[in-house]
Protein backbone atom coordinates (compact mmCIF):
# COMPACT_ATOMS: atom_id res chain seq x y z
CA UNK A 1 0.00 0.00 0.00
CA UNK A 2 1.60 3.57 -0.64
CA UNK A 3 -0.01 7.09 -0.77
CA UNK A 4 0.93 9.60 -2.83
CA UNK A 5 0.14 13.42 -2.34
CA UNK A 6 1.53 16.35 -4.44
CA UNK A 7 -0.03 20.12 -5.16
CA UNK A 8 1.29 22.46 -8.05
CA UNK A 9 1.57 26.28 -7.62
CA UNK A 10 1.18 28.82 -9.90
CA UNK A 11 1.71 32.24 -9.82
CA UNK A 12 0.94 33.89 -6.16
CA UNK A 13 -2.07 31.48 -5.06
CA UNK A 14 -0.66 29.26 -1.95
CA UNK A 15 -2.34 26.11 -4.06
CA UNK A 16 -3.99 25.99 -7.03
CA UNK A 17 -4.44 22.27 -7.80
CA UNK A 18 -4.24 19.36 -5.16
CA UNK A 19 -4.28 15.74 -6.23
CA UNK A 20 -3.63 12.71 -4.26
CA UNK A 21 -4.06 8.97 -4.72
CA UNK A 22 -4.37 5.52 -2.69
CA UNK A 23 -2.12 1.93 -4.14
CA UNK A 24 -3.20 -1.05 -2.69
CA UNK A 25 -1.58 -4.05 -4.15
CA UNK A 26 -3.94 -6.65 -5.25
CA UNK A 27 -2.21 -10.43 -5.19
CA UNK A 28 -4.75 -12.12 -6.37
CA UNK A 29 -5.07 -10.21 -9.93
CA UNK A 30 -1.10 -10.93 -10.13
CA UNK A 31 -1.24 -14.64 -9.90
CA UNK A 32 1.05 -15.23 -12.75
CA UNK A 33 4.14 -13.21 -11.34
CA UNK A 34 3.59 -14.23 -8.03
CA UNK A 35 3.88 -18.12 -8.63
CA UNK A 36 6.52 -17.10 -11.56
CA UNK A 37 8.19 -15.91 -8.42
CA UNK A 38 7.41 -18.70 -6.61
CA UNK A 39 8.44 -21.49 -8.89
CA UNK A 40 11.75 -19.37 -8.80
CA UNK A 41 12.43 -19.46 -5.13
CA UNK A 42 11.95 -23.35 -5.08
CA UNK A 43 14.37 -24.03 -7.87
CA UNK A 44 16.82 -22.10 -5.74
CA UNK A 45 16.08 -23.85 -2.87
CA UNK A 46 15.95 -26.94 -4.87
CA UNK A 47 19.86 -26.76 -5.70
CA UNK A 48 20.81 -25.54 -2.48
CA UNK A 49 19.83 -28.64 -1.22
CA UNK A 50 21.26 -30.84 -4.22
CA UNK A 51 24.80 -28.63 -3.36
CA UNK A 52 24.23 -28.85 0.44
CA UNK A 53 23.89 -32.60 0.00
CA UNK A 54 26.81 -32.93 -2.79
CA UNK A 55 29.30 -31.38 0.09
CA UNK A 56 27.80 -33.48 2.75
CA UNK A 57 28.80 -36.40 0.31
CA UNK A 58 32.26 -35.50 -0.47
CA UNK A 59 33.25 -34.56 3.54
CA UNK A 60 32.02 -38.18 4.46
CA UNK A 61 33.99 -39.71 1.65
CA UNK A 62 36.89 -37.98 3.27
CA UNK A 63 36.41 -38.59 6.54
CA UNK A 64 35.97 -42.26 6.00
CA UNK A 65 39.36 -42.10 4.19
CA UNK A 66 41.00 -40.43 7.47
CA UNK A 67 39.22 -42.88 9.56
CA UNK A 68 40.59 -45.88 7.84
CA UNK A 69 44.11 -44.36 7.40
CA UNK A 70 43.93 -43.75 10.84
CA UNK A 71 43.36 -47.46 11.65
CA UNK A 72 45.65 -48.82 9.84
CA UNK A 73 48.49 -46.80 11.28
CA UNK A 74 47.07 -47.94 15.06
CA UNK A 75 47.07 -51.19 13.81
CA UNK A 76 51.21 -50.65 12.64
CA UNK A 77 52.09 -48.99 16.07
CA UNK A 78 50.38 -52.02 17.92
CA UNK A 79 52.17 -54.47 16.20
CA UNK A 80 55.70 -53.14 17.15
CA UNK A 81 58.31 -51.47 15.95
CA UNK A 82 60.08 -54.14 13.63
CA UNK A 83 56.72 -54.36 11.45
CA UNK A 84 56.58 -50.61 11.41
CA UNK A 85 58.61 -50.39 8.79
CA UNK A 86 57.15 -53.03 6.92
CA UNK A 87 53.74 -52.22 6.82
CA UNK A 88 54.19 -48.50 6.38
CA UNK A 89 55.13 -49.21 2.56
CA UNK A 90 51.40 -51.39 2.52
CA UNK A 91 49.43 -48.29 3.44
CA UNK A 92 45.98 -48.47 2.06
CA UNK A 93 45.71 -46.43 -0.94
CA UNK A 94 49.25 -46.83 -1.53
CA UNK A 95 50.34 -49.03 -4.63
Amino acid sequence: MSIQADHYNAGSQIASEVSGGVSISLPWFSEKKYSAAEREALDQVTAAQDTLDGVKNEALGRLKDQLQKSKHFITMLQSGPRDFRTRAHQAPGKP
